[in-house]
């Protein structure tokens, strides 16, 4: 019998959809049977995930698939890799390009150039970037602490109206370069000699890109409000966003007072600011140990004077525990509150607070004796520290404020050397072990978002952060029964476990754990981006 054309039109149609739903759909990487959590704040939900070349190409479960290369996710959890919102990797990648104790936590991008300092020719790093195999992204903002020392040295001083000049094109030329904003810290020299007007005038500059101000604030001590407030004054004079580096109350006399800060950020975002803050879940604080002495002994990189002069000598001792970041409001040990994780002069101290170093000395453990043991190691060299500042409480309030992110704030480290600061290990694993699976303070799907998505908006990144068709294959596969960090502050130097998988650019960087011999890792550029070449 012969057939209609009709009929044979329906025939070939019902046969080419019948093939297409038997079809196979083949990827690179295909993770099967995980439990995606996409970034944004949704419940979980089983689901595949295909990937080709850098990019995702497929999430569901409807599709038959496979895989040149196939991960079997059962019982694991699979999400957007991590993006650190605020470290100083940029000090150490080039050297240490696998970035291990950041990629086996599951960052899948890092970001330098925080606190106030940076490359100076943002150019020159990226291209020096490009020459390695790196196993994390990189991006970077432009520091003023860098650009002020170039131009003014440590002067503490207004500059003149030719050297803010110089200053504006630095930071004008940076943003074009693919630095993400500016960073200020202005707890350090030479930045906390800058007024705020300073600020703005160079702020204004990352609002023409549409960057971010990045602000290591003024003091977050006693003057921790009035320098939130500040710092939302330069990004809304600026035109920029904002983001509080590290925010934290690190004088007890504040505990307990987050609310508070809160409501400052809260009132600013009303009003149309877009702020936030990031934060690392430990109660101590890191930095070198110059930041215990006043201002006034820094000015003009005189410290070194200073500490040979015995008037000015006396003065410090007198001034360092009870005035400065190191007071006490509510009887504290600060001797023990105050650890060296650095020292090249005396290895032997590191690991040890100075109440232990003193009674190694066979020297009474006095504050004043505390004094001028932290005069003498700052005079051979200086030491870099760990300061027991926060109270746990604060920790997990700022930890649940919704515009609040996930930052380390730490850097690239040599495995065995020192005695640094465990969040450069294990910052991440931490917020997913303790903090949600422990405490039940987040949920997986909170923590994620402050992870990943969070960030990414925060920053422009429109193609990373989220687990979607067509974003960037950065992936993170891990157990949220095991995920866990090991590193202490007696024992840092202990790498995480949980994680199994870490996929960066669709490249497998950590597979079962363990980290493999591929990088996809690349430089990622701010909005204000030019092609210079």
């Amino acid at each position: 019998m012969k057939k209609s054309i009709s009929q044979i039109l329906i025939l070939a149609s019902f046969t080419i959809w019948f093939a297409a739903c038997g079809a196979v759909q083949h990827f690179d990487i295909l993770i099967k049977g995980g439990i995606v959590i996409d970034g944004l704040g949704q419940p979980g939900f089983l689901a595949d995930v295909g990937i080709r070349g850098n990019r995702i190409e497929y999430i569901g479960t409807k599709k038959k698939t496979s895989g040149s290369t196939t991960i079997d996710a059962t019982g694991l959890v699979v999400t957007p890799g991590f993006i650190d919102i605020h470290t100083h990797c940029d000090r150490g990648l080039l050297s240490q390009p696998d970035n291990k104790n950041y990629i086996l936590q599951g960052v899948t991008t890092v970001i330098g150039g925080n606190c106030g300092g940076s490359p100076l020719s943002i150019k020159d790093y990226f291209d020096q970037v490009k020459t390695k195999s790196i196993s994390t992204n990189i991006a970077v903002y432009v520091g003023h602490n860098t650009i002020r020392q170039k131009v003014m040295g440590q002067e503490d001083r207004a500059p003149t109206a030719k050297e803010l000049s110089q200053m504006e094109n630095y930071v004008d030329q940076a943003m074009k370069e693919g630095a993400l904003g500016l960073s200020t810290g202005l707890g350090y020299t030479p930045g906390m000699f800058s007024k705020t007007e300073e600020i703005i005038a160079l702020n204004k500059v990352v609002g023409n890109h549409n960057g971010m101000y990045a602000s290591h604030i003024r003091d977050q001590g006693l003057g921790m409000y009035e320098s939130v407030e500040e710092a939302i004054r330069i990004g809304r004079e600026g035109g920029t966003r904002v983001q509080i580096s590290h925010l934290k109350l690190s004088i007890d006399k504040l505990w307990g007072e987050t609310e508070q800060l809160f409501q400052i950020i809260e009132g600013a975002r009303i009003a149309g600011i877009e702020v936030y803050s990031d934060e690392y879940p430990y109660i101590a604080a890191s930095t070198g140990l110059s930041v215990i002495f006043p201002a006034w002994s820094l000015s003009g990189g005189k410290l070194k004077e200073h500490l040979q002069n015995p008037a000015t000598r006396e003065k410090l001792k007198k001034e360092m525990f009870h005035t400065g970041r190191m007071k006490t409001y509510r009887d504290r040990d600060m001797l023990s509150a105050l650890q060296i994780a650095s020292y090249r002069n005396n290895p032997e101290y590191e690991g040890k607070t100075l109440r232990e170093i003193l009674v190694l000395r066979g020297d009474e453990p006095t504050l004043e004796n505390g004094a001028e043991l932290v005069m003498e190691m700052q005079s051979k060299g200086g030491a870099s520290c760990v300061f027991f500042l926060m109270d746990e409480n604060d920790v997990a309030a700022i930890m649940k404020f919704p515009f609040n992110m996930i930052g380390s704030d730490g850097s690239v480290v040599r495995f065995d050397r020192g005695v640094p600061h465990p969040r450069s290990y294990g910052t991440f694993p931490r917020v997913l072990g303790k903090y949600v699976r422990e405490d039940n303070m987040l949920t997986l799907e909170e923590a994620i978002n402050k992870m990943t998505a969070l960030p990414a908006k925060s920053l422009r990144f429109n193609d990373r952060g989220v687990l979607a068709p067509q974003k960037f294959a950065d992936i993170v596969v891990f157990d949220p029964k095991t995920i866990k960090d090991l590193a202490t502050f007696d024992s840092p130097h202990q790498y995480p476990t949980g994680i199994e998988v870490v996929i960066v650019n669709g490249v497998i960087t950590v597979q079962d754990g363990t980290l493999t011999e591929n990088r996809g890792g690349r430089a990622i550029f701010g909005p204000g981006k030019v092609s210079l070449d």
